[in-house]
């Protein structure tokens, strides 16, 4: 057992310790983690190295306490459904079947804080996706001489990103995307528009629409695309899908209607 010698409260829900382990800090090198666990049959819990003393023998870690919420949850997974019971009864009816399945959902993505290399993988390729996703906010920003920077538009990417998956009124986040955009941009005026506030946003304006069509338009092209290659009407896929109609019959094929006595 490794003793913690020293503790300090960051802010609510994070804290520093210091751990005196020698043979830890001898090894050390920057980007590792250490994986923990409360006694022999505990969870392993992968935490980041946050500094160490090769000369005092300790290491130092962050420890956070949402994450361990999530492990949490993912550990208990019946208590966490028991616990989350008296907050769907006050949900209306018709939701609480979608809650249910909302956290089913949950606690299967957080299986992944199991295996720190997974983490690993989850991490960089969700990294990967949204420089992707930034550097096309970017490219078009340019195109409208925004003068804003790259890291500027990252954050226009996840506000704009948020809006879109939290606020659901309308299809594929029309109105709430464009205007979380638009916002945030008109948050931080360049040095250039200065004076004349009003072009800008006219350009942010026309940023976000041009923006959010070059989301929408390759996706909806390519699902008619694959619609046609499968021969399925569209529709027949929308009139029967809320019926449970399997949307794979060819839309060349009629049922014959049912006519005279069936005994």
């Amino acid at each position: 057992m490794y003793k913690i010698t020293y503790r300090e409260d960051l802010v609510p829900d994070n804290y520093l310790f210091k751990i005196e382990a020698p043979a830890v800090a001898r090894k050390a090198q920057a980007g590792q983690f250490v994986v923990l666990r409360i006694d022999e049959e505990g969870e392993r819990i992968p935490l980041t190295i946050a500094d160490w003393d090769r000369e005092e023998g300790s290491i130092t870690i962050v420890f956070v306490g949402a994450l361990a919420a999530f492990l949490a949850m993912t550990f208990y997974e019946n208590l966490t459904r028991r616990a989350a019971r008296p907050f769907f009864r006050l949900i209306p009816h018709k939701w609480q079947d979608k809650a249910d399945g909302w956290l089913d959902s949950a606690l299967s993505g957080l299986h992944v804080l199991h295996n720190p290399k997974m983490l690993v993988i989850v991490f960089v390729s969700s990294l990967l996706v949204w420089l992707c996703e930034g550097s096309m906010f970017y490219i078009i920003s340019v195109s409208f001489e925004l003068h804003q920077s790259f890291i500027m538009m990252l954050l226009v990417c996840s506000v704009a990103s948020l809006a879109w998956a939290l606020i659901i009124i309308t299809p594929g986040g029309i109105g709430p995307f464009d205007v979380a955009a638009k916002e945030v941009l008109l948050l931080f005026l360049p040095a250039v528009y200065i004076g004349n506030a009003l072009l800008y946003e006219e350009a942010v304006t026309a940023y976000a629409i041009v923006l959010h069509a070059a989301i929408l338009l390759p996706v909806i092209f390519l699902g008619l695309g694959m619609l046609w290659t499968q021969r399925i009407s569209l529709s027949r896929l929308v009139s029967t899908g809320g019926q449970g109609a399997s949307p794979g019959v060819d839309s060349g094929t009629e049922e014959a209607p049912v006519t005279g006595n069936q005994g």
